[in-house]
């Protein structure tokens, strides 16, 4: 029973960690900064994976790419900026939102237990973009 929060500022962590704790008292919550995020993927992850996310200078998709390898231990991810609510309810569910653009997901809510199929291709994904790009870049020097 975790629920997971990321952004670059752990003061505004906080603030919002509390109105989730509120409406979830049994849950752990879960706070990383940028400085967590990087420890974090070295220890579960490697070296590599650190430096991929220190690299990414787009705030959103750096917690894009953090928190698709944090949801592979399972869990609730929720935007700094979503609506606190009862988790309880979806927890046996594997739960993304539609996004307002068709055919797209919002990942601003993601609940699933740990290991599942569709985080496991996200994160190969993920990779398999990250090898074009460094492709791309090596072609360009």
């Amino acid at each position: 029973k975790v629920i997971i929060m990321t952004y670059y500022n752990k003061n505004k962590l906080i603030k919002y960690g509390k109105k989730w704790k509120s409406l979830n008292p049994d849950y752990i919550i879960n706070m990383y900064d940028d400085d967590d995020c990087y420890k974090y993927l070295i220890n579960k992850f490697s070296q590599y994976h650190a430096n991929v996310f220190n690299n990414i200078k787009h705030g959103p998709i750096k917690a894009d790419y953090f928190r698709i390898h944090r949801m592979l231990e399972g869990g609730v991810y929720v935007d700094i900026d979503c609506q606190p609510f009862y988790v309880d309810t979806y927890t046996n569910q594997f739960v993304i939102p539609y996004s307002h653009i068709k055919n797209l997901l919002n990942p601003m809510i993601i609940i699933s237990p740990p290991n599942h199929p569709f985080i496991l291709q996200c994160i190969k994904g993920y990779e398999k973009f990250i090898k074009k790009i460094f492709i791309l870049i090596s072609n360009i020097n």
